[in-house]
Formats: C-alpha cells, sequence, structure tokens
C-alpha cells in the first residue's frame, strides 16, 4: 500500500476517454472519463479489437442494452466487408454514437494520487488535423497540456478538465497546499513540451 500523496512514473500510452456533445453529457450519465490506459507500444490492430469490449463493459449498461448494441454492432452492415464501428483519424480511434470512446497516444501521461478520493491526471495531447478548418482556428490543432482533477463521490465522480497553462503540473506530489507554477513542469523530452 502505498502511501499518500504519491505520483505515478511518466509514460508515452495509449489513452482511452469518453466524449461527448456536449461535454456535461459524460458527468450526467456518472461516467468516468477516462476509461482505460494501455501501454504505447501495443498495436493498433489490439486497440481496435479492445474497443467493443471498453464500450459494452459499462457498468452502468443493462444487461439487455449490452447485447441489444452488441447485435446491433456486428448486423450493421453484413454485406460490406469494409465497414468497421470503430474509425481512425490521425492515429485517433473513435466509436460512434454520443458519448463516444475515443483511444489516442499521448506522451508523458502520469498520475498525482492524492488520497483513494482524488486523483490529477497530466498528459501531452498530439498534434492533429483541425476537421473544422477555419482561417482563424488553422489547420492543425496544436498539441496541449491536459489535466484532468478526478473526485469520487459516492454516486459517481466529480471531473473537471484543464488545458496548456491552467494544467501544468508540479514537481512533486499535490497536496491541498500545493501551488503551481510554470516551471516545475518537467518531462524526459522537453522539446515536445508547450
Amino acid at each position: 500500500m502505498n502511501d499518500f500523496p504519491f505520483r505515478t512514473r511518466k509514460r508515452n500510452v495509449w489513452l482511452f476517454t469518453w466524449e461527448s456533445s456536449p461535454a456535461e453529457r459524460i458527468k450526467a450519465l456518472g461516467r468516468q472519463k477516462i476509461v482505460a490506459v494501455l501501454d504505447s507500444r501495443v498495436s493498433n490492430t489490439f486497440v481496435e479489437r479492445y474497443f467493443p469490449l471498453l464500450q459494452y463493459s459499462e457498468k452502468s449498461l443493462t444487461i439487455h442494452e449490452k447485447c441489444e448494441g452488441m447485435h446491433y454492432d456486428s448486423t450493421k452492415h453484413p454485406k460490406d466487408p469494409n465497414w468497421k464501428e470503430i474509425r481512425s483519424i490521425e492515429g485517433r480511434y473513435r466509436s460512434r454514437g454520443n458519448p463516444w470512446l475515443e483511444a489516442r497516444r499521448v506522451e508523458c501521461f502520469f498520475v498525482d494520487v492524492v488520497n483513494i478520493y482524488f486523483e490529477i491526471s497530466y498528459w501531452i495531447e498530439p498534434e492533429t488535423l483541425n476537421l473544422n478548418y477555419s482561417e482563424e482556428a488553422g489547420a492543425v490543432t496544436p498539441q496541449r497540456l491536459v489535466k484532468l482533477e478526478s473526485r469520487r463521490l459516492k454516486n459517481g465522480y466529480d471531473e473537471r478538465i484543464f488545458y496548456n497553462e491552467n494544467a501544468i503540473p508540479p514537481k512533486k506530489p499535490v497536496t491541498k497546499d500545493t501551488e503551481f507554477s510554470e516551471e516545475d513542469y518537467s518531462c524526459r523530452n522537453p522539446r515536445r513540451l508547450l
């Protein structure tokens, strides 16, 4: 058993998360944003095969819904052998529906565990193609630093997400009194930081 607080080591990983539109929908469903974390050396084929397991093992679904969803996905397009429920765009895998499950490789993933009810996860999202291209936004969404605060409650989770300058982690594991500053962030590959 670890003494609190503690920090996991930094790793490059496959990160599986629930995404939705609007973002509050995940919270309303009582789902935790991070579904799974896998070693970044795992193959793309394994990630595609792992998706249905994660999607249909959701504990808030009834047995009927799990069986119905699995059957629906397997019979959607029986005549097209190239049809897939999981789509890949720019190295990001995404299921259909709302909310949807998304997997991508991220850098410098680690978790500050404050106690059994409160964790703070940090990672660097890769640069991606901007599908909603406009002159102001540009063609590429730059890489960004992400911080996810997750508090376990009696009936679900309370999670808040921060980006870039609001997501800079401290050098040491956090406590209730920890102050955040930009020079505190360090990574094995500093050229990849924002």
